[in-house]
């Protein structure tokens, strides 16, 4: 059983209250709760009222919409702050993903403490902007990530177009035509026509690469190339194979 002492050990080790004075976290302990979550289980599910924060003692939880998994927070992790300190709903669902025990902490117990220690908000307010900074800090990595696969998706693109046929070769009693509409911005999905002079015939050629993207289209790239210098090189072969 998780002894006042332990619980204010662990409220001490926590990044809202790290510099929280002892009589504070004397009375945090005293107003918090202990429970335990089975593996698998459903603490609270995004958009349901919330009025505590959770500071986990051992085990571990997920945070999750649905069915995809934001996050794993383990031991000595905190959550819920958000909907615990300001009345929002919660932004998230949370279940165990193992056998947890939680350390519970509600709302009026806070605020009753802060009216009594008004230095403790130093410490909250102090956790809550690092963790809007983390925030930040990684938004801005993600924009810069989707700069950057946009910038690549791009080049894939003038790749893709440069290496499809400009124009397609007349040919006597055939009307000819082509258009590729791929999936995603850039695909592997190829068509070509050229003559084959030594045959005196037209190479017609429709690929389709596995997967989506630039990867595809660079491989798409390559089989043209091959392709029509094995058209040119050794039409017999080519002939046979096609």
């Amino acid at each position: 059983m998780l002894s006042l002492d332990d619980a204010g050990q662990l409220l001490r080790r926590s990044a809202f209250f790290r510099s929280t004075s002892a009589s504070a976290i004397r009375a945090l302990s005293d107003h918090s709760k202990l429970m335990r979550l089975p593996a698998g289980e459903l603490l609270f599910k995004k958009g349901d009222p919330g009025s505590a924060m959770y500071f986990i003692v051992d085990g571990c939880v997920q945070v999750h919409h649905a069915e995809m998994v934001v996050i794993l927070l383990e031991k000595g992790e905190v959550f819920g702050e958000v909907a615990a300190l300001s009345r929002e709903s919660r932004t998230a669902s949370v279940s165990a993903k193992t056998d947890t025990v939680l350390l519970k902490l509600e709302r009026d117990a806070i605020y009753a403490t802060l009216a009594s220690h008004p230095e403790a908000a130093q410490s909250i307010i102090e956790a809550l902007c690092h963790r809007e900074s983390e925030v930040i800090g990684e938004k801005l990595g993600r924009m810069i990530q989707a700069k950057v696969l946009e910038h690549e998706l791009e080049i894939g693109q003038k790749i893709q177009r440069n290496f499809l046929p400009a124009s397609i070769p007349a040919l006597p009693g055939w009307q000819l035509d082509g258009l590729l509409q791929p999936a995603r911005k850039v695909a592997g999905d190829f068509y070509d026509f050229f003559m084959v002079p030594k045959l005196q015939c037209m190479g017609i050629v429709i690929g389709d690469v596995c997967d989506k993207g630039v990867g595809a289209a660079l491989f798409m790239t390559l089989f043209r190339s091959l392709i029509r210098s094995g058209a040119s090189d050794h039409p017999l072969v080519w002939a046979a194979v096609g």
